[in-house]
């Protein structure tokens, strides 16, 4: 029921949550840093800044139909239009 407060629909309500991690290219080795200045961060993600990301989406059971984006700002800068 639309609106309807504890009707059959509260048991109809999905389980499975769905989030996904959109990482750009990660800097390995782990720790290094090399300077990305076309990114808005001015650096690469590093493997773990992509598994806590991952971590907090698991984590969180609020939070279901996102895309984490984890690439130092490069989805604010649109496509690549080469």
């Amino acid at each position: 029921a639309v609106g309807g407060g504890g009707g059959a629909g509260v048991g109809a309500r999905p389980t499975t949550r769905v989030n996904g991690v959109a990482p750009g290219p990660v800097l390995v080795p782990e720790g290094a840093r090399e300077e990305a200045g076309e990114l808005p961060l001015g650096r690469r993600p590093t493997p773990d800044d992509v598994a806590r990301a991952a971590a907090f989406l698991a984590e969180n059971e609020a939070v279901t139909g996102q895309i984490l984006f984890v690439d130092g700002g490069q989805f604010l800068r649109g496509p690549d239009p080469s």
